[in-house]
C-alpha cells in the first residue's frame, strides 16, 4: 500500500467520510486516525465533492446512501467522485433496504455496525489488488 507522510507520521491511506450523523462521524474519524489514516470528514455531500474533485488522490470514500435532508444521495456522490478518481473505493454505511442501490458502485456495511467490523471492512478495501 502506498504511504503518505503527515507531520512525521506514516499515513496509510487518504479517506473521505461523508455522513450527517456527527456522533457516528466522530467515532469513525477517531478510529481511522488511530489506525494512521489521513481523514477528511463532511456532513454534506456537496461540500465533500469539492475536495474529491480537487484532490490528487483519495483512496476510500465512506458515505451513506440516503442523507436525512434527502436532497443528496451518497450513490450520486460516489459516481461523480469515481469519475474523477477511477481507483477510488467506496464503502456505504446503509440499511438493508438500500443495498440494491450500491451494486456496481461500492461495497456496503449494514447499520448499525460495530467499529471492529467497520475497521475490518476499511482494511479489506484498502488492501492492494493482487494480479490474477
Amino acid at each position: 500500500m502506498t504511504c503518505f507522510r503527515r507531520r512525521g507520521e506514516t499515513v496509510t491511506a487518504r479517506i473521505v467520510v461523508v455522513h450527517d450523523d456527527p456522533e457516528l462521524t466522530g467515532r469513525i474519524v477517531s478510529a481511522l486516525e488511530r489506525a494512521g489514516h489521513e481523514v477528511s470528514a463532511f456532513a454534506e455531500p456537496i461540500a465533500a465533492l469539492e475536495l474529491l474533485e480537487a484532490a490528487l488522490r483519495v483512496d476510500l470514500l465512506v458515505t451513506r446512501v440516503r442523507f436525512a435532508a434527502r436532497k443528496s444521495h451518497g450513490v450520486s456522490l460516489a459516481l461523480v467522485a469515481k469519475s474523477k478518481q477511477p481507483g477510488l473505493k467506496v464503502l456505504f454505511l446503509t440499511k438493508r433496504e438500500h443495498t440494491g442501490h450500491v451494486k456496481g458502485v461500492g461495497e456496503y456495511l449494514l447499520t448499525p455496525f460495530d467499529m471492529p467490523d467497520f475497521m475490518a471492512a476499511v482494511e479489506r478495501l484498502l488492501r492492494p489488488n493482487e494480479a490474477i
